[in-house]
Order: C-alpha cells, then sequence, then structure tokens
C-alpha cells in the first residue's frame, strides 16, 4: 500500500509540475508529508485562474479516488 501512495504522490508531483510551468518556477510549492497520505499545495495569491482551477481539479480527485488528503 506504501508503494502505490508513493507511485501516486510521485505522479501527483509530475502533474503539479506540469501545471507550475505556466508560472514562476518558485510559485508553486508542495510540501508532501513523510509516512502521511497528505500533500500541501501553495498557491500563491498572484496565479491565474487556469493554475488554481487545476490545482482544485487535482485536490477533488485525489480525495475523491485516491483518498489521498490535499490541502490546497
Amino acid at each position: 500500500m506504501k508503494k502505490l501512495v508513493s507511485v501516486l504522490l510521485v505522479i501527483t508531483l509530475l502533474f503539479l509540475s506540469a501545471v507550475a510551468a505556466y508560472a514562476a518556477p518558485s510559485d508553486l510549492l508542495t510540501f508532501v508529508d513523510e509516512g502521511t497520505t497528505l500533500l500541501y499545495v501553495v498557491i500563491p495569491a498572484r496565479s491565474t485562474a487556469h493554475e488554481r482551477n487545476a490545482a482544485y481539479l487535482l485536490e477533488q480527485r485525489l480525495e475523491k479516488i485516491y483518498g489521498i488528503q490535499v490541502d490546497v
């Protein structure tokens, strides 16, 4: 189960990297709480609507499908 969560987090981080391509490299911060299923995504106030929508869609999918809690 831990391997599955680790793989999902890597995939998630890759997706977030794609989202961050529209922002400056330091604008989208991601924190993974080791040993848990918590993922923290910090989106700056100056982010675009596209970036915010992508983060919220990702949050909904991870929580609904995989049970991973995401704080955006």
